[in-house]
């Protein structure tokens, strides 16, 4: 926990010099620009922005307040840490703001400063709260010797990060005239339109609702619940779905409800089959065809959204030379809010092709062997290789060599979470 929380405060300094532009400054314009630091009075729709700038050092502080107080008896030692690591922070996001100065076009704003402080303490409180109930948590599941029982306790993780997921990114609406800018902006809809389930963004749309209740879906089917879940469901599904109407940056549709509704009873069936339909997973050649499948897919969905195929020589060669690009560069001219979202779906969605690759080799020797792991990364690698270069030549798509790495480090993250939760049978001793 130590190494991870400098590894992720590194990442955050990292991220917020991006695009690395330095342009130093005579010392007495630095002292100017510091003393001119503003606090800006932000709309509802740059609320999100401002609360991902407390989000992103949310995690250095926990895993650091982990550091110093897990596996002790007394709670003594993170009482006297905690404003240590607190002053450390801060003065990180306190030195951050003032080297950004240097660094142009970065923003500069004492609303930045207090998020991250803001951050900070959160990050501390919620290790004090949650982090050995959670740490229990963990050591509970790799305490668990069969794998149907670590599968229900990863549903159960499943639905709070579903949930977690739908208040993300806190950036709740304040009074009557921005819910109004809200329902202005298209993101409460309460009537069908086909043409919308057509396009791609509806489909996106539908895919992560119905992903977003499955979880739940799946929870009561391997629960003691016999009846079909004909209310439960759908008052979820709304339940979660009206969670969603007070916070500006999601989306209330009701095409996402009725979505959402699917996947939960879809869950359902799948959970309480399962007897069913196991024996045909228990086949090899099953889960290969599903990861070369889930393969042609993410190419489709991360270039099917291209307007034009570039033709001219000139343009193609500037592309080219954009290419190769500072690591995280191209999410800079996003919002904080979307580059967040941006990064975690291109995990989640190649952490899924890590999971059925993982699946392919266990099913086959009873574990998920090294070999297969790195056979599966220069999979991904040449995968993630063929989508950005592809991007070259789709416009308006942005392609950038730098995400080759973010999707084989989504794929790492779903072939070792398989690994772990399915051990070893057959061949090996778990």
């Amino acid at each position: 926990m130590f190494w991870l929380g400098i590894a992720s405060t590194l990442l955050l300094v990292y991220a917020s010099l991006v695009p690395l532009k330095y342009t130093p400054l005579p010392w007495p314009d630095t002292f100017d620009r510091w003393h001119s630091i503003q606090w800006l009075n932000l709309g509802v729709g740059n609320r999100a922005d401002w609360i991902a700038n407390a989000l992103v050092v949310i995690p250095s502080a926990f895993l650091l307040s982990g550091a110093v107080d897990y596996g002790r008896r007394s709670r003594l030692l993170l009482l006297f840490a905690a404003p240590l690591i607190l002053a450390t922070l801060s003065a990180v996001v306190l030195g951050i703001e003032l080297v950004q100065v240097w660094f142009p076009p970065r923003t500069v704003s004492q609303n930045d400063i207090f998020a991250g402080w803001v951050g900070a303490a959160v990050g501390i409180g919620a290790w004090a709260l949650f982090g050995r109930p959670m740490a229990f948590a963990l050591e509970y599941f790799v305490s668990l010797e069969s794998i149907p029982s670590r599968v229900q306790w990863i549903v159960g993780a499943l639905c709070l990060a579903s949930v977690a997921y739908t208040l993300y990114p806190l950036d709740f609406v304040i009074g009557e005239v921005e819910l109004n800018e809200k329902i202005a902006t298209g993101r409460i809809r309460w009537s069908l339109s086909v043409r919308d389930l057509a396009s791609l963004e509806g489909i996106k749309g539908a895919l992560l609702s119905f992903g977003k209740l499955a979880p739940f879906g799946l929870w009561l089917g391997l629960s003691r619940r016999r009846s079909f879940p004909w209310l439960i469901v759908p008052i979820l599904a709304i339940g979660l779905e009206a969670a969603q109407i007070p916070i500006y940056s999601k989306f209330a549709t009701s095409s996402d409800a009725i979505a959402s509704i699917a996947g939960g009873w879809v869950g359902w069936v799948v959970a309480r089959y399962y007897p069913v339909w196991c024996n045909w997973l228990n086949r090899g050649w099953i889960w290969s065809v599903a990861s070369a499948l889930w393969s042609l897919a993410l190419i489709g969905f991360f270039n099917l959204r291209y307007t034009s195929l570039l033709r001219d020589d000139v343009e193609i060669l500037a592309r080219w030379q954009e290419f190769f690009t500072a690591p995280l560069l191209r999410y800079y001219y996003t919002s904080e809010y979307s580059a967040i979202s941006n990064l975690a779906g291109k995990l989640g969605m190649f952490g899924a092709l890590g999971i059925l690759i993982a699946m392919a080799g266990w099913i086959r020797v009873g574990s998920c062997s090294a070999k297969r792991f790195w056979i599966g990364l220069i999979w991904t690698t040449g995968l993630g290789a063929i989508i950005e270069v592809m991007q070259v030549y789709l416009p308006p798509l942005v392609s950038d060599a730098s995400d080759v790495g973010i999707y084989s480090c989504g794929y790492a993250m779903g072939y070792v979470v398989t690994s772990i939760v399915m051990g070893r049978t057959k061949h090996g001793v778990r």
